[in-house]
Formats: structure tokens, sequence, C-alpha cells
């Protein structure tokens, strides 16, 4: 997938680069998982002190979101445990497909 299909959006702050190159390198090993993800949206947000929220959604075939959001004390910490979920989701998504491959009506 390019970056271009990787939108980062932020609400309350503005993220830095260290933090954008934290979650893409996250998202690299998901995407080594499943190839086929069409587009993905990474949300920052903090909610107040010391209370940071990450949230990411993933497109994937066929026409299926993929969704979920952490908080955490800290916002790489938040970006890392929510990748932890999205990557089981995915391989959740792909044993599935793999499972009923004529199956994708949805």
């Amino acid at each position: 997938m390019s970056k271009n299909a990787i939108q980062f959006t932020t609400h309350h702050s503005m993220p830095s680069d260290s933090l954008k190159n934290h979650a893409l390198k996250r998202l690299e090993t998901i995407e080594r998982h499943f190839n086929q993800i069409t587009n993905i949206k990474v949300t920052f947000n903090v909610e107040g002190t010391n209370r940071y929220k990450a949230s990411v959604a993933v497109m994937v075939p066929p026409r299926k979101l993929l969704f979920a959001d952490e908080v955490a004390s800290d916002m790489y910490e938040a970006v890392d445990l929510v990748m932890r979920k999205v990557d089981h989701l995915v391989r959740d998504h792909k044993s599935k497909i793999r499972e009923h491959p004529h199956d994708d009506k949805s």
C-alpha cells in the first residue's frame, strides 16, 4: 500500500514526525500479514492530562472496515496497544477469508 492511502488526523494536538513514523513502522508489520489493505486512517487524540487516545480504521476487501481504539497515559503506548488490536483484527479477517473464499458478499 502506498503512503498516500494512510491518513493521519489529530484532535487537540499536532503529531510529531517521530509519532507518525512510529505509527508507520507498526503499520508495516500489519501490512506484511495482509497485503490487501486499501485505506488506513489513524487518529491521535489528547483527551486530557495524561490521557491519550489512538484510533485506527482499516479498510479491507470486500469493503469491510476494521476499527480499534486504545487509551493510555502516553501516546506512543496508545499507538502500540491499538496496533496490536488492529493486527489481531486483520489476522482474524484474513483467516475468515481463507476459510470461506467464495463467501465475500457483505
